[in-house]
């Protein structure tokens, strides 16, 4: 059976971004990047799905390998928005990005977690840099969840507020993690739409 199973269902939100994101916007995306990000978001919702219903291993490495493809992306659009890479570079940069991310957790758990926290703050403190213009209001829509979510997630990591028995298959902190993170997800890729 399923080793977390509000935890697998709750991950569910991000292959309804991922979704959301391609019915709406295929048609307009695709000659900008952001074409990209449905298929992205869907693999980080399936590599959680796939974690959380196994709870092996492997399949959190693959988890957070996921993320740094996410991260790296916004990483990249937003160094070359911020001018220190040219568009040019832009497929190069996200790729190496993306794999220095991929790496980190293959080496040590800690150091994935730590990547994938360094990359999207980096990618934050580029957007203050930024004059966002339409893209304002998503842009800070995408942060407010994050702000809620990563003491949520802090806690569910010490094993604070995790549920034992029945109600460990109804509330626990990862899963509104997952709820929260999705949300900031869809944001930021609206954000990211806006600025392309």
């Amino acid at each position: 059976g399923t080793v977390h199973p509000i935890e697998t269902r709750s991950a569910f939100a991000y292959l309804f971004v991922a979704a959301r994101l391609w019915r709406r916007y295929r048609l307009s995306d695709r000659a900008l990047p952001a074409r990209w990000l449905p298929a992205i978001v869907g693999l980080v919702g399936g590599a959680s799905l796939l974690f959380h219903a196994s709870f092996r291993a492997w399949f959190q490495i693959v988890d957070l390998a996921t993320i740094c493809l996410f991260t790296g992306f916004m990483l990249a659009t937003a160094s070359v928005r911020l001018g220190t890479v040219s568009q040019r570079w832009w497929p190069s940069i996200a790729m190496a990005i993306s794999a220095t991310g991929i790496i980190a957790p293959l080496l040590h758990i800690g150091v994935g977690f730590a990547m994938v926290a360094a990359q999207i703050s980096a990618v934050l403190w580029i957007w203050r840099q930024l004059p966002l213009g339409d893209a304002t209001r998503p842009a800070h829509r995408a942060v407010w969840p994050l702000l809620i979510g990563t003491p949520i997630l802090g806690l569910d990591h010490a094993g604070v507020g995790c549920l034992g028995g029945d109600l460990a298959h109804i509330i626990q902190p990862h899963a509104v993690w997952h709820l929260l993170s999705a949300t900031s997800v869809w944001y930021f890729c609206s954000a990211e739409r806006l600025l392309e």
